[in-house]
């Protein structure tokens, strides 16, 4: 496992860093959280002030609050993330996994609804929906989004891949 040579390297190069250089920190709360757990991980990213957190630190800080098993205070900072980025699908992706893996399908198609009015030409948001739908379960209306994403993006493989497997 890398995490403890990059909780290492880390630490050496962050006192040489300007204090606006954020994501070294952000990487090594994440290195703690797999090294020495989430106190140290928390404290790690407390050090991060409140002027520089971005889409980043605040998914760093969900994944430690739900190692923490504090789901409500992950989940917030996941919402925060999305604030910060709304246009960024891997944030959605995090927070549609975290929903999902927390048995909360409905509260993931209900958060990718909105995402996908802002941003209808991205198809990853579009099929996280449609495995949500089918997990609630309405297999139904996600066979029709896997059917409209296939014919609005007849050369994207996931759509087909998914849609065999629903």
């Amino acid at each position: 496992c890398l995490y403890p040579a990059a909780q290492k390297l880390l630490q050496r190069a962050i006192p040489n860093l300007p204090t606006t250089t954020v994501q070294p920190r952000i990487d090594l709360a994440i290195s703690l959280l797999h090294t020495t757990g989430t106190e140290q991980a928390l404290s790690q990213l407390n050090t991060v002030p409140a002027t520089q957190r971005n889409a980043d630190f605040y998914l760093a800080q969900g994944q430690v609050l739900e190692a923490a098993n504090n789901l409500d205070s992950a989940y917030t900072a996941y919402r925060h993330a999305i604030a910060e980025a709304p246009e960024r699908v891997d944030v959605y992706e995090q927070v549609t996994v975290f929903l999902a893996r927390h048995g909360r399908a409905a509260d993931a198609v209900a958060l990718l609804d909105p995402a996908i009015q802002k941003a209808p030409n991205k198809p990853e948001l579009q099929l996280m929906k449609a495995g949500m739908l089918a997990a609630v379960p309405r297999a139904d209306e996600a066979e029709k989004l896997l059917q409209h994403i296939q014919s609005r993006w007849p050369e994207w493989a996931p759509s087909y891949l998914s849609y065999g497997i629903l």
